[in-house]
């Protein structure tokens, strides 16, 4: 019994060590989204602090789309992977195909 615990514990370990840097590439992506959001909260904090009337949007709808934007950011960039979504999208060929359905 305790020679069966043994090789499963080596399993598992191999495996969470051979699994590891993917989880912590995913990790530190999470963290880049996060602070290139925060930055630029801070940004447009700045300048909506000097002219609040000069944007067509408030600052809550302004964060709210500063954070929608970071979440779907990779989904933009798997779109572009697919140039044929891309190709159907810039010929006009996907709103023919969505107004057909």
């Amino acid at each position: 019994m305790r020679q069966t615990l043994k090789k499963y514990w080596s399993l598992f370990r191999i495996r969470f060590i051979n699994t590891l840097q993917y989880r912590i590439a995913a990790l530190a992506g999470l963290a880049t989204q996060f602070a290139w959001g925060a930055m630029l909260i801070l940004g447009f904090a700045a300048f909506y602090n000097t002219n609040p009337d000069a944007f067509p949007m408030t600052f809550d709808q302004t964060t709210t789309y500063i954070w929608l934007q970071q979440s779907m950011v990779m989904l933009i960039y798997a779109s572009l992977i697919d140039r044929e979504i891309i190709d159907s999208i810039t010929e006009g060929s996907i709103a023919y195909e969505l107004c057909v359905q």
